[in-house]
């Protein structure tokens, strides 16, 4: 939240007059720095700031996000952040987590960030067998150092097997957690692939998702 020493500092970026000022009146650009480092904002100030946001125009984006992942015997099955019980697991560089990458490619879609390939490629070494949950949490970093705000996430993942409502409230609890949200914004769906094609076979999974942000 931007304050008075925050003001201060655009000063003396902006307008070396006043920075001229200022210095004389024993402002240097070290102490306000250690100022904004420190400052709390009040309750007024807060206030403030909500208020100013209510009256602003909102701008809204959108972003739509796919994945889809073999499943092999042998291999955990990673989704949204839990290990679901079942006989075979999603083959990935990572752990396979085809509804957290998904909810990514949409993250990063709508914020005009490339995809999940760009920032995770599968030739790093230091993405294999990556907890997928880490992708989420450096695209929320990505998103609030451009003042993005997650508004809303909806997700369905087709399978076949096993069923995945039950896994509900964990996937979203644990998804929320990562980026920083309420899991009351996180609406999660499950389809069949009426047994037809390699999700009808049960030797893939696949996520469909799309992500609405403020900002």
């Amino acid at each position: 939240m931007t304050g008075v020493p925050h003001l201060l500092l655009g000063i003396f970026a902006a307008d070396r007059g006043l920075r001229r000022q200022l210095e004389r009146a024993g402002w240097s650009e070290e102490k306000i720095r250690t100022l904004c480092r420190e400052y709390q904002p009040t309750k007024q100030d807060r206030e403030f700031a909500e208020n100013i946001r209510k009256h602003m125009p909102h701008s809204y984006r959108s972003g739509i996000g796919y994945d889809l992942h073999r499943l092999a015997e042998g291999r955990k099955l990673m989704i949204g952040g839990i290990d679901v019980p079942f006989e075979k697991g999603s083959v990935g560089h990572s752990d396979g987590d085809v509804l957290a990458h998904a909810l990514c490619d949409a993250l990063l879609g709508a914020a005009g960030l490339g995809d999940i390939g760009t920032h995770f490629p599968d030739t790093d070494a230091k993405w294999k067998g990556a907890a997928s949950l880490l992708f989420l949490e450096h695209t929320r970093k990505l998103l609030d150092e451009r003042r993005l705000r997650i508004v809303h996430l909806d997700a369905v993942v087709i399978c076949e097997r096993p069923k995945l409502g039950p896994h509900f409230p964990a996937m979203r609890a644990a998804l929320a957690k990562s980026l920083g949200i309420a899991p009351e914004q996180i609406n999660l769906k499950a389809k069949t692939n009426e047994g037809t094609g390699d999700i009808g076979r049960g030797e893939a999974i696949a996520a469909h998702t799309i992500a609405t942000l403020e900002g």
